[in-house]
């Protein structure tokens, strides 16, 4: 009997273990899903589909781990060199909760480059590296460039070694590498990130130019300088830090970054340039410091030399500090988005080009008690001379002024502009490069053009009074007139008032044209029939209140015989017309608008 209790209480006790075991079996904490579709992006991050309820998660990259609290882990510095690395990702939640995924792998192989040139340096102690020129589009994604070559390191980055290698999208250069010649990244279309080396001092000129998607660049605390148009077009990029280490910032460095907002400035900087570094940088709204800086202080977004005041560079949105004593050349050039400007009192000096390209500007104001400029028909104005230093296109300017001034409305966005019958002087560059201008009447009260005046404007069509005594300055180049479409001048290129050789393709320069006058402004009376037969790609001349209609062979006819511009010919065409017109003049048909 005893020994059937015991049985029974033997056997109700395995029974409320195995209750215990299924009840608490019951209880267990689920485990959460792996993480699935694990790849990589073309900029270097890995990523999967986000698992959810996950606090973050773990990943293994060959036996290391590391920590993310996003779907999103940057691979680009941890894989530095052609392998294949083997990578886990584990999802993680309350551990109180649900129990960790388990791991999802997956392989990323970095290849080792190929298509590339090299040769021994200079000095024979290392290599210079390129892209093979007939290799460069097979070049693609990540690029990692070797470190050593034959058993020397490389330490060069040859002119334009990658220049134009338009499928690369990120790019680890070895420490070893201590140089850059110029233009090593240049137009690098798909370029997104850099990892540059760790004793590299000089970012050269055009290091980086052209490369649209370029956003992440990984500094070294070794780089001293920043070169000419290093990060020029790079729209992607948006907020920007230099390194503390950087003393130097030359020209054009963010010009055409479109979608720059932001830029911190090193501490240590001694010298910026002031030829527009952020030119075309629409949207920049943030310029400072990282610290204080002994040189140089940023006030209301302009970067101020604090020895004398003057204002190197502004950005769009900058509001000129009323101790500003002068402003440098082209400190605001290609300011887009600059819609009003004041000049403090306190401003003495403003030198050429300093508010060039400066298209939006619709309002020019000069602050009460500055002695040295004032404002005046929505033109800026140098008060010890007159003379006109910023113009915009609904400017008028007052009787007074005599002398357009150097790049006053250089870049303009007007197609059409008649200068007033009292002024006597055009400086230089006073129209450059505004490529939308198509008629500009110059009086007969001008008597002086300067060099590059009207250089590249590439739709103008003028004509040149027979006033003009001087164009340019003796001694210097010309090219006043350099890519106009077309110029009708009253004199021969011997007898011309200056040096006027330029030409180029697309540009067609009219000698010995008759002039007539409507008041003080000139126009084409006549021309020879050489001239019309081979200036078949020219602007017909221009005249204020008329169009040309075409030429006739009768003077004071009225009746065109042949079109404003000379039509393309065949061969056989031009032979038989040029016979017809032989030394002939013909005279313009003008029509009332």
């Amino acid at each position: 009997m005893k020994k059937f209790r015991s049985c029974l209480l033997f056997l109700l006790i395995l029974l409320g273990g195995l209750f215990l075991l299924v009840a608490c079996g019951g209880d267990e904490d689920p485990k959460m899903d792996a993480p699935v579709n694990l790849r990589v992006t073309d900029d270097d991050y890995l990523t999967w589909d986000p698992v959810n309820d996950a606090l973050g998660y773990f990943v293994d990259v060959d036996g290391e781990e590391y920590e993310t609290e996003t779907h999103r882990f940057d691979l680009f510095e941890l894989t530095s060199k052609p392998d294949t690395y083997h990578i886990k990702v584990m999802a993680y939640g309350n551990f109180r909760e649900v129990l960790d995924s388990d791991w999802a792998e997956t392989k990323y192989t970095v290849s080792v480059p190929q298509g590339l040139a090299v040769k021994p340096t200079k000095d024979g102690k290392g290599m210079e590296i390129c892209a093979a020129p007939s290799q460069k589009l097979s070049l693609k994604g990540k690029l990692i460039i070797p470190e050593k070559i034959n058993g020397l390191p490389v330490t060069v980055l040859a002119e334009d070694a990658f220049a134009g290698c338009k499928n690369i999208t990120s790019v680890i250069i070895p420490d070893s590498v201590l140089e850059f010649d110029r233009a090593v990244f240049e137009d690098c279309t798909s370029l997104t990130r850099v990892k540059l080396p760790a004793y590299l001092e000089t970012l050269s000129y055009f290091t980086f130019d052209g490369c649209e998607k370029l956003s992440l660049i990984s500094f070294p605390d070794s780089l001293l300088s920043v070169d000419t148009c290093a990060f020029r077009g790079c729209s992607a990029l948006t907020d920007f830090r230099f390194p503390d280490s950087v003393t130097q910032i030359y020209a054009s460095v963010f010009h055409d970054c479109k979608n720059l907002t932001s830029v911190v400035l090193p501490k240590n900087l001694e010298r910026i340039s002031s030829y527009y570094v952020f030119g075309g940088c629409e949207n920049l709204t943030e310029l400072r410091f990282s610290e204080e800086n002994d040189r140089y202080t940023v006030d209301q977004n302009c970067v101020i030399r604090r020895e004398d005041n003057a204002l190197v560079l502004g950005s769009p949105n900058a509001v000129i500090p009323d101790y500003v004593r002068s402003i440098e050349g082209y400190s605001f050039w290609f300011s887009t988005g600059m819609t009003s400007l004041n000049i403090p009192a306190s401003v003495k000096e403003i030198a050429a080009g300093a508010f060039s390209y400066c298209n939006d500007l619709s309002e020019i104001t000069v602050a009460d008690g500055n002695t040295a400029y004032k404002a005046d028909g929505n033109c800026l104005i140098r008060t010890s001379d007159n003379v006109l230093i910023k113009g915009i296109p609904d400017s008028v300017i007052p009787d007074y002024v005599h002398t357009i001034g150097n790049q006053a409305f250089a870049h303009c966005t007007m197609t059409e502009f008649i200068i007033p019958d009292h002024i006597q002087t055009i400086e230089q560059e006073a129209f450059a490069s505004s490529p939308n201008l198509e008629r500009i009447f110059i009086p007969s009260s001008v008597t002086k053009i300067g060099p590059y005046a009207f250089y590249y404007c590439q739709k103008l069509s003028v004509t040149v009074p027979d006033t003009v005594q001087e164009i340019v300055t003796p001694g210097k180049e010309a090219y006043v007139f350099y890519n106009c479409k077309s110029v009708y001048f009253p004199f021969d290129l011997v007898s011309s008032p200056g040096s006027i050789t330029e030409f180029s393709f697309e540009q067609s320069h009219f000698w010995r044209c008759g002039l007539k006058y409507d008041g003080a402004y000139p126009y084409v009376y006549s021309i020879t029939s050489n001239h019309y037969l081979f200036r078949s790609h020219a602007i017909p001349p221009t005249r204020i209140g008329y169009t040309l209609a075409g030429w006739t062979t009768e003077e004071g006819g009225t009746v065109p015989e042949f079109p404003p511009v000379c039509p393309q010919l065949t061969f056989e065409e031009r032979k038989e017309l040029t016979e017809l017109l032989k030394d002939l003049t013909l005279f313009a048909v003008w029509t009332a608008e």
